[in-house]
């Protein structure tokens, strides 16, 4: 991939050297606070200038590319404000490292959806392996909910995994006669 080789600034630490492709909404709202842009930001998912001070709960949407680009369709209209930080080629795991170093530094309560994994089948993880990376974000939520003692701790929301066409087949075997496509029908 073209991204493969750009560093990612939100991930990397001192320690980490992290390299992806990563759009992110805080990473655009920290950006506005150093440069002193009026407290404001305009939110690529909202399309309207929001307040760089972090509201009370945080509704953050964690992708890999399965939305990239969401923020870019004209009748995209939120009637909330949703923060996504989307990581092209991204795993569970790397979703979770975006998340602890750019919103766990934060008091603020958080609301997850996690709409990922496909990467993590493309690379071969088996299903418990999958599973343990999404329940390491849902510790990680936890744990900073109690370090922050929230009234009402966080959430994380996880997404079915979209069938993705290079990962599955229309061709089912004859021997199957739990769902055969129309004679006419052309598997594309």
């Amino acid at each position: 991939s073209r991204h493969r080789d750009s560093l990612c600034r939100l991930c990397s630490d001192q320690e980490h050297q992290v390299y992806h492709h990563h759009i992110s909404s805080q990473g655009n709202r920290d950006f506005a606070v150093m440069n002193r842009s009026r407290y404001l930001f305009n939110c690529m998912m909202c399309k309207q200038d929001e307040s760089t001070v972090r509201p009370s709960t945080r509704k953050i949407i964690l992708t890999s590319s399965t939305l990239y680009n969401v923020w870019t369709i004209d009748k995209l209209n939120l009637p909330i404000h949703i923060e996504i930080e989307s990581i092209v080629g991204g795993r569970v795991r790397d979703l979770t490292r975006a998340l602890i170093m750019l919103y766990l530094k934060y008091p603020e309560r958080l609301e997850i959806i996690l709409i990922a994994g496909l990467n993590n089948v493309g690379e071969g993880q088996s299903p418990e392996e999958i599973l343990d990376e999404i329940w390491e974000l849902k510790q990680a939520v936890q744990a900073h909910s109690q370090l922050h003692s929230h009234t009402e701790p966080g959430i994380v929301s996880v997404s079915t995994l979209l069938y993705a066409p290079k990962f599955c087949s229309l061709d089912v075997p004859a021997s199957c006669s739990e769902w055969q496509p129309p004679h006419n029908f052309s598997n594309r």
